[in-house]
């Protein structure tokens, strides 16, 4: 995992992103490239999250090869129309990934899914016989096993509803899901089905688990997300797109297009504020700092809330005298008034919220110069990372940040970037590029 933070007024864009990538379930390192410059003439840059690689290729390399291929094309005149030359370069399979290759990649990404999805259930059912044996109760091979059974077509059963509700909504086109169910529908099955050999599962839950196979390439559950940011050669304020992207198989690539931010005089104008505070991946301590309370914290304050609200209306009809009609009725029209006032409850918090918090450091964000917009990128990056080394969770967010600055007519100005050498010693390097 990783934090993330783009911040964008109508002076600039700010990038500012950790340093660490985790190997396994365990390992990490905190010396990852995560912001590049999309081309050394025009003001643009890209930022990566999630995978660390396109096909295995590491997004670094992706980078630097459109950069080198597009360095004496024209400027784009927006920054949309740089999204879309990027996104068609991935297109044109750049490192020339062959099509046995594409297939092994399609296996190994519904294997690794698959294998996720047995992990989670080891762990569930290791915390189920823990807690049995702390009861006292009796644990034998053939009671693990059936906890074991229950519990995966439990998760199965839950991770294919998912993927049915999300059917619909999936990015990839109606051609390319068809390709991927001419191409590899059968292959895919055959590898889910494979990973879960050793499971009694019912038929039902089988064709559950060959279906995910499928909507596991169509949804990308684990994509590589990115920001493209900064400006066109017509672009007077700096934008962001923000879009994911999983894969390519033949002509298609596995892509979603996720929101565009943009800063302009019209929404100054409108009486919004022309300033984006962006978090991706890990973005607790940015929503903390920007909405004044913990997302889980304000969730469980919301739900603990509710659960009072019913509290009192079961007291309330338990000591109504009288008949079961009349407190039927009456228990219906406390539910009613429960319902209304939870959801007022819950709107009063965000926009208390909004008036304490994110409206005043909004207003601020607005008209700051370059210089403030790059230590608060790394500011709130930095503060993630903290909170993840004084907590007791895995350390997923470390390292030195790296910080860049786009603007107009600057163009990418790194604020801080890290080396994996020394740049005195390697004055070549910097010649490249004066």
């Amino acid at each position: 995992m990783t934090a993330e933070v783009v911040i964008m007024n109508r002076n600039a864009v700010a990038l500012a992103a950790d340093s660490a990538v985790t190997i396994g379930d365990s390992k990490v390192f905190n010396t990852v490239n995560k912001i590049f410059a999309l081309s050394h003439h025009h003001p643009v840059g890209m930022m990566v999250y999630g995978r660390a690689d396109f096909m295995s290729i590491p997004w670094e390399t992706v980078a630097k090869l459109f950069r080198h291929k597009h360095a004496k094309d024209s400027p784009c005149a927006t920054l949309e129309e740089w999204t879309q030359r990027f996104v068609s370069f991935l297109n044109t399979n750049p490192a020339g990934i062959s099509e046995t290759a594409q297939e092994e990649w399609a296996l190994q990404y519904v294997t690794s899914y698959c294998e996720r999805l047995l992990s989670e259930i080891s762990k569930s059912v290791n915390a189920s016989v823990e807690e049995a044996i702390e009861r006292g109760d009796s644990i034998n091979k053939a009671g693990i096993e059936e906890r074991f059974l229950g519990c995966a077509q439990e998760l199965i059963h839950g991770v294919h509803k998912q993927f049915v509700e999300q059917h619909d909504t999936s990015p990839v086109s109606q051609e390319t899901t068809q390709y991927i169910i001419t191409t590899y529908g059968d292959d895919l099955a055959k590898r889910a089905e494979e990973a879960f050999e050793s499971i009694p599962l019912s038929d039902g839950t089988r064709q559950q688990l060959r279906e995910i196979a499928f909507e596991v390439l169509r949804q990308g559950p684990q994509s590589s997300g990115m920001v493209i940011a900064g400006f066109g050669d017509e672009d007077v304020f700096p934008a962001a797109r923000h879009f994911h992207v999983w894969g390519m198989l033949g002509p298609h690539l596995l892509c979603w297009v996720h929101q565009e931010y943009s800063s302009s005089l019209d929404i100054g104008f409108a009486g919004g504020n022309p300033a984006s505070i962006i978090p991706l991946a890990q973005q607790e301590m940015v929503q903390t700092f920007m909405r004044g309370m913990d997302p889980e914290f304000r969730k469980a304050v919301v739900g603990r809330a509710t659960t009072a609200f019913s509290a009192i209306v079961d007291a309330a009809v338990s000591v109504h005298s009288g008949d079961d009609a009349a407190k039927q009725l009456m228990r219906q029209a406390l539910e009613q008034a429960v319902e209304v006032e939870s959801v007022k409850y819950e709107n009063e918090i965000e926009q208390y919220s909004q008036d304490t918090h994110v409206k005043p450091v909004m207003a601020v964000v607005g008209s700051l110069p370059k210089n403030e917009l790059a230590e608060m990128a790394e500011a709130l990056v930095s503060l993630t990372s903290l909170k993840r080394k004084i907590s007791g969770d895995q350390e997923t967010v470390g390292g030195p940040v790296d910080v860049a600055v786009i603007s107009k007519g600057d163009g990418l100005i790194w604020i801080k970037r890290k080396h994996y050498f020394s740049p005195d010693l390697n004055p070549h390097f910097l010649a490249r590029y004066t």
